[in-house]
C-alpha cells in the first residue's frame, strides 16, 4: 500500500531515498534488509518507475548493489546492478552536487 499521496513527484522519493542512504552508511545496518521495503514501497507508490538500480558504497567498498524492476519492459528483462541507464538531464544536477562535495572537501 502506498503511503504517500498519488501527485507526489519521483524527485521526492530520490531525495527521501538519498536521506535515507546516508543514514544507512552511517550506520551498521544490514543494508538490503534496510533498503528493500523503502524501494518496494517506492515502487508501489510510482506505477510508472519500470525499473531502477541502487548501490551503497561506503570508504570505496560496495555494501549493496541491487536491481529491481524491469531494464526492458517488451522483453521482461530485470534490472540488475549491471544495468546501464541514460541519465540524460539528471547529469547536470549530479555533477553540481559533485563539484559542491569536492569543493567542501577541498576546503577542510
Amino acid at each position: 500500500m502506498c503511503k504517500m499521496a498519488a501527485d507526489s513527484t519521483s524527485l521526492l522519493w530520490l531525495v527521501i531515498l538519498l536521506a535515507y542512504g546516508a543514514l544507512i552508511v552511517a550506520s551498521d545496518l544490514n543494508y538490503e534488509n534496510t533498503v528493500d521495503p523503502v524501494i518496494t514501497q517506492a515502487m508501489q507508490c510510482r506505477p510508472r518507475i519500470p525499473g531502477l538500480s541502487i548501490a551503497v558504497v561506503k570508504d570505496g567498498k560496495a555494501l549493496l548493489s541491487k536491481g529491481y524492476g524491469l531494464a526492458d519492459l517488451q522483453n521482461g528483462t530485470p534490472v540488475t546492478e549491471f544495468t546501464l541507464f541514460r541519465l540524460a538531464s539528471i547529469t547536470k544536477a549530479v555533477s553540481a552536487t559533485l563539484l559542491v562535495k569536492l569543493l567542501q572537501h577541498s576546503s577542510k
